[in-house]
């Protein structure tokens, strides 16, 4: 066991495969697995497999693949649809695929149901259906199937595969736990220390001094041309609107502006407003003692000092708004009590309140003639917010029913705006000085989260009530432009290929010398390296535990190499190469370290876990039964990668 667990750490592939299991595990209880599909565009039908006596179509694996492709895209956004399923997307989907199926199989044969009640619970609680009060709404969720081209039937299938897999695959890997056999030798090999010499071939050294020949640059831009992708471009059509575009049709009327003034006249009628001491305290015994003092003369910031507790004020409140905020009770005392006087002591919502009124102000009431203007304009906000939420609701209802940015243009009265193309993050490679406005930004993050050929969309623009209708004017795949667009750019690839070449050929001299039991400086010398210079490295695979992402690739090498082996790692960007000798590994025991047992225990059971689920898994799979149909598979292959008649 101990052989395969060092194995697994020395290998970059099984590292990556064994975060790769977790994530297909993490990904068979996600909803949003197909939450972005996109409808299949040329795919034939058929099956492309049979599970149990359920048949998978081609156009599901090909919208799966999609919407696989797409997620991925958005960390990657030079990721082609080729080099995607060259490296492995395809087989992946189709197997996380045939898995759900697999289970839901499984489930129905041996009679374990999900009910309609369970899959409405799971689709209410995912928040892209959720209207603003938190609540599921079911318009919003029936919107965002029709944005993503799913029927409810599709959606709905895809949430009971979801749940018979955390029914069925949450119980198998209970009770997992890694025995203390295992533990130990696993939490040795963490602490295992490693010795080396580093050194480094510079590819500077060997750049060609002359140009390449026409076909030599053809040739090598025809090899390479997955290097020089320009990510995807979209030119995005919007047009910007908010609640300035009811302006010219909201009016208010002088009698509608007395109505308002008539029907809140407590508003503006005559008012006094009053500064007010107060001391707050738990029981009504206290509030007594306090008044009494205060009423003999002192102070009641020297009796707040002495009782350990503050005196607040509030300032310049009108009897209404100091009541809102103590009590109908304490806002009579304080204003049925002489300026000066301490009033008695009233009950509010946070204790006994003993109050002293200082001062007064007498406000005048206001006559209508003297707040027309702003009960004309309170009243023109609230219509055109209401008149926008309308409008806002129509043209959510046009835009499902094929309205174009331009109509939505015309009615509400403003212009449609074209951006050049835009890559994802915001720049452009036609107009390198466009920018959008950052208020503007989620146009663009709505534009990329859109599938190509779709509707245009009506989304809110940050916190303001300003909204944007969005469409995708022309979308410009992710590919290689013409050579003689980017010559220059082509020659110094070349040049820097070539060097990277030359200084590859003289390190790989090099380590065969080592190998051959000379010393690394000796090779270095006697190949006339450029470089002659060696380093000392060293290191604990506990510190490339902890320090993910900062260790330097040379000594993460260490870690997977035989003592007194040398090899070479490429140093970024074509700069060179490494030549990495391991010379010396220091095993150390953790069989007295507790805390590092424990949790290598628990990483390991969870492990163990994992694997008990993907055997289960496997063990349905062959009780079921599963077909593939090779062909079908191939041809959904080929048109993917373009290769389709």
């Amino acid at each position: 066991m101990i052989s395969f667990i060092r194995r697994m750490f020395e290998s970059k592939i099984g590292a990556i495969l064994a975060i790769a299991f977790v994530a297909v595990i993490g990904l068979a209880f996600a909803l949003g697995d197909v939450s972005s599909s996109i409808s299949g565009s040329g795919v034939s039908g058929g099956n492309v497999a049979k599970v149990g006596s359920q048949d998978i179509g081609v156009a599901e694996l090909n919208d799966a693949m999609n919407n696989a492709f797409k997620q991925v895209q958005q960390e990657n956004p030079g990721l082609t649809m080729a080099a995607f399923i060259e490296q492995g997307g395809l087989e992946d989907v189709y197997a996380s695929l045939v898995n759900r199926v697999t289970v839901a199989e499984y489930a129905r044969k041996h009679g374990i149901t999900v009910s309609k009640a369970m899959v409405d619970a799971e689709i209410r609680d995912i928040s892209a259906f959720q209207g603003l009060d938190g609540q599921f709404n079911q318009e919003t969720f029936l919107n965002v199937l029709r944005q993503n081209n799913l029927t409810e039937e599709q959606f709905r299938t895809d949430v009971r595969r979801g749940l018979y897999l955390e029914q069925i695959l949450s119980a198998a890997g209970v009770g997992a736990k890694a025995g203390n056999s295992m533990t130990v030798p696993y939490a040795s090999l963490i602490l295992e220390e490693r010795k080396g010499e580093l050194g480094i071939i510079p590819s500077e050294a060997f750049v060609p001094k002359r140009e390449p020949s026409e076909k030599e640059l053809a040739a090598f831009y025809q090899a390479n041309r997955a290097t020089f992708v320009v990510p995807e471009r979209r030119t995005i059509r919007y047009v910007e609107f908010g609640a300035d575009s009811m302006a010219n049709k909201v009016q208010v009327s002088d009698s509608e502006v007395a109505q308002y003034y008539n029907a809140n006249k407590a508003d503006y009628a005559a008012s006094e407003e009053r500064t007010i001491s107060q001391i707050i305290v738990p029981t009504e015994a206290a509030a007594k003692a306090v008044q009494q003092r205060a009423s003999k003369g002192e102070s009641l910031s020297a009796i707040a000092s002495d009782i350990g507790v503050a005196v607040s004020t509030a300032d310049k409140v009108s009897r209404a708004g100091y009541a809102a905020q103590t009590s109908d009770a304490v806002a009579a005392a304080a204003f049925g009590t002489p300026i000066g006087n301490v009033a008695p002591p009233a009950k509010g919502d946070l204790g006994w309140y003993v109050v002293k009124p200082e001062s007064e102000r007498s406000i005048a009431a206001k006559p209508l003639s003297a707040v027309s203007a702003d009960i004309r304009q309170k009243l023109l906000t609230q219509r055109r917010q209401e008149a926008l939420d309308e409008m806002t609701g129509d043209i959510e209802d046009r835009l499902s029913n094929g309205a174009t940015v331009a109509e939505i243009a015309k009615s509400v009265g403003a212009t449609v705006q074209t951006t050049p193309p835009l890559f994802a993050e915001g720049g452009s490679p036609d107009n390198p000085n466009f920018k959008l406005p950052e208020n503007l930004a989620p146009i663009r993050e709505a534009a990329f989260q859109m599938d190509a050929g779709s509707d245009p969309q009506l989304i809110q623009l940050g916190q303001e009530q300003r909204f944007a209708v969005v469409g995708i004017a022309k979308t410009d795949a992710a590919a290689p432009p013409p050579l003689a667009k980017i010559k220059p750019a082509v020659v110094n690839a070349w040049k820097r290929s070539e060097a990277a070449k030359a200084a590859r050929a003289l390190a790989v001299k090099v380590r065969d010398s080592v190998n051959k039991s000379t010393s690394l400086a000796q090779a270095l010398a006697a190949n006339d390296a450029p470089v002659r210079q060696v380093e000392k490295i060293s290191g604990t695979r506990q510190e490339l535990t902890q320090n993910q992402g900062q260790i330097p690739p040379p000594l993460q090498m260490l870690f997977s190499m035989s003592p007194g082996s040398t090899k070479l790692l490429p140093a970024p960007q074509q700069a060179g190469f490494f030549l990495v000798h391991l010379e010396e590994l220091i095993p150390h025991s953790a069989k007295d370290n507790k805390p590092l047992l424990a949790a290598t225990n628990q990483q390991l059971s969870q492990a163990l876990g994992q694997e008990y689920s993907e055997a289960f898994i496997a063990a349905m799979r062959d009780e079921v039964g599963v077909k593939r149909n090779q062909k079908a598979f191939d041809q959904l292959r080929a048109q993917l990668t373009g290769q389709g008649n």
